[in-house]
């Protein structure tokens, strides 16, 4: 297995493994679902665009096992690993990589993501621990953050 930067010609791969992941371990109305494809699509671009973060891939020879974007350094927009290889490590494997690139970038920043019900296990695991916001959220997302990036925690 192997993490890189993502590229440009890899988005319809990431797109695709991202829609089988959501539809596979998200558990939430059709209409929900599909706004969630969309948003999870629109980030990808986005990040495309902008490119201010980390957007990391992990591949076993040709085959896309996963991605995370972290976008500006601190906000873990998305996750996803290819429900086949779900519980390998290759989420874990990514999000410490792209931790470690944030943490280069900005000592003692911490992390937040609104984590779906289904992810909270492992982003705790992660370390991550709930976050307290002045905002209302959907019942189907929970929001959560490092306390900070400190060196060897990850």
């Amino acid at each position: 297995m192997e993490c890189s930067v993502a590229t440009i010609y890899e988005v319809a791969s990431i797109k695709q493994l991202a829609r089988e992941a959501i539809s596979h371990s998200v558990k939430v109305d059709t209409e929900l679902m599909a706004e969630i494809v969309k948003d999870t699509d629109q980030h990808i671009d986005g990040f495309m665009q902008q490119m201010s973060g980390v957007f990391l891939t992990c591949h076993a020879g040709d085959a896309l096992l996963g991605f995370v974007i972290i976008k500006d350094f601190w906000n873990l927009s998305d996750l996803y690993v290819s429900p086949t290889e779900q519980g390998n490590g290759i989420g874990r494997m990514l999000l410490k990589k792209a931790m470690q690139i944030c943490q280069a970038q900005e000592e003692g920043r911490s992390i937040r993501c609104n984590s779906s019900l289904n992810a909270v296990g492992f982003y705790k695991r992660m370390g991550f621990v709930d976050f307290q916001t002045d905002y209302p959220f959907p019942d189907y997302v929970v929001p959560l953050g490092t306390s900070r990036l400190r060196e060897g925690v990850f």
